[in-house]
């Protein structure tokens, strides 16, 4: 009787302690993923004639859906599906932080290579073109930028630059000044 007992009030708090409190509002990811050279950040080209540049992933919620269901709905739309539901559900979401109207976590994923993101399947409401893997010192260069829509650059041949919409860069940055961003590389030592 009282290890059911204990059970019980272990359970609630953990309910408790899981709780999303944050319902009915815009949330995303910053989705990174831990390579041999350190982390790097996935970003999506949103196509929305009224931004045409990458940003992380988001949206509105459904009904009056908690922030967190929202943002990891949104990142598997967003993502063509590519990463599933049950592997979703295990992301370890830090967060959130708060800009303007618009909540965002930061999550290690799985690394998943671009074309097979792109690649043909069914899947709903994918509203992004094409994704796109960026190693820690460009993305948080970028953060760094006075510019309403900073550039992103990636050192290869030939070097690579993509602007990232005003909205997006918005969050990142208030990310990186809430702490859920770090300058330090989150995958080395």
């Amino acid at each position: 009787m009282k290890t059911v007992f204990l059970l019980s009030v272990l359970l609630m708090f953990t309910a408790a302690v899981h709780a999303d409190p944050i319902k009915g509002v815009a949330a995303g990811i910053i989705p990174y993923t831990c390579s041999a050279k350190g982390a790097l950040y996935l970003l999506a080209y949103d196509p929305d004639l009224k931004r045409k540049a990458w940003g992380a992933f988001g949206g509105r919620p459904e009904k009056n859906e908690p922030g967190t269901q929202t943002a990891l709905r949104e990142f598997h739309e967003e993502t063509n599906c590519v990463y599933d539901l049950k592997t979703i559900e295990r992301f370890q979401l830090k967060g959130p932080s708060r800009s303007g109207n618009f909540y965002s976590y930061v999550t290690e994923v799985p690394y998943r290579d671009v074309a097979d993101i792109a690649a043909q399947r069914k899947c709903t409401n994918v509203e992004r073109a094409f994704w796109v893997w960026v190693p820690h010192a460009a993305f948080i260069k970028m953060l760094e930028k006075e510019a309403a829509s900073p550039v992103v650059e990636i050192h290869s041949k030939p070097t690579i630059k993509f602007y990232v919409w005003e909205g997006a860069a918005r969050s990142l940055r208030k990310a990186l000044a809430d702490g859920l961003l770090r300058r330090k590389d989150p995958c080395m030592p």
